[in-house]
């Protein structure tokens, strides 16, 4: 368990050495001891390393089998997170449609086991998708429910992602006062390292750049996007990025 642990921090801080050095170990006691629960850990893990090093089809299989396993054995909480992780994966991987049903199933796993937290958590990223999908009105209510419950609990994981991703969406329809919403949120989100909710304030920013006719600008705010993606490519892919293919048709 421990070993497992170290294996998540690694993957989660993005040292890929120490990630690969953690799971190897992790594998190594798995191999010496047969408990079904660590198993579906180990997959998991696994999961989660081909995820950090941009192997996604890989990441699916990993993925799919704890969560298979998962919901065979009734580890119900655990089968919604790895749902969770499985339907993002399958974004990854270029399947939209196959993540957005993944992660519509977590958000019932969770809510059928009382999880409202997860469910939030999924719902923030499930906009994501169904706005990348084109299904606006899907996404926003995805991102409302997800806020509403954010808002009440006074935070929560993702929660910044999520009031951007709403914040995006309000920009592209030109409500008043989303400009400096946005800028409030980038400036939140460079404090705080929070990267994916960087990227799409900076494309929201360059949409509206660009609807005022400052493609100079726009397209400035674009570069810098594109510039902090490189960090976030095992989170989030170029086709979430609906305001900043706005501004390259423009362009």
């Amino acid at each position: 368990m421990i070993r497992e642990f170290a294996a998540r921090a690694a993957i989660s801080a993005g040292d890929r050495e120490r990630s690969i050095d953690a799971v190897d170990r992790v594998q190594y006691w798995l191999r010496a001891i047969d408990d079904p629960w660590l198993r579906v850990r180990g997959d998991a893990v696994l999961g989660e390393l081909a995820r950090i090093e941009l192997r996604f089809v890989d990441a699916v299989v990993h993925l799919r089998r704890a969560a298979t396993t998962s919901g065979q054995l009734g580890f119900l909480q655990t089968e919604a997170y790895q749902l969770f992780n499985l339907g993002r994966a399958q974004c990854q991987s270029g399947d939209y449609d196959a993540g957005s049903t993944t992660l519509q199933l977590a958000i019932d796993r969770a809510e059928a086991i009382g999880d409202v937290r997860m469910g939030a958590l999924t719902r923030v990223h499930l906009g994501r998708v169904l706005r990348a999908l084109g299904q606006h009105h899907e996404a926003r209510t995805a991102l409302d429910a997800a806020a509403s419950w954010h808002r009440e609990a006074g935070g929560g994981e993702q929660a910044a992602l999520g009031e951007c991703l709403l914040a995006a969406m309000d920009a592209a329809e030109r409500v008043s006062g989303t400009e400096h919403r946005l800028i409030d949120i980038l400036d939140d989100a460079r404090r705080h390292d929070n990267a994916p909710a960087e990227v799409f304030a900076l494309d929201a920013l360059a949409r509206i750049a660009a609807a005022a006719d400052d493609l100079p600008a726009a397209n400035a705010l674009c570069e810098s996007s594109d510039r902090r993606m490189a960090s976030v490519a095992h989170l989030i892919t170029d086709r979430d990025r609906t305001d900043a293919h706005v501004v390259r048709a423009l362009a």
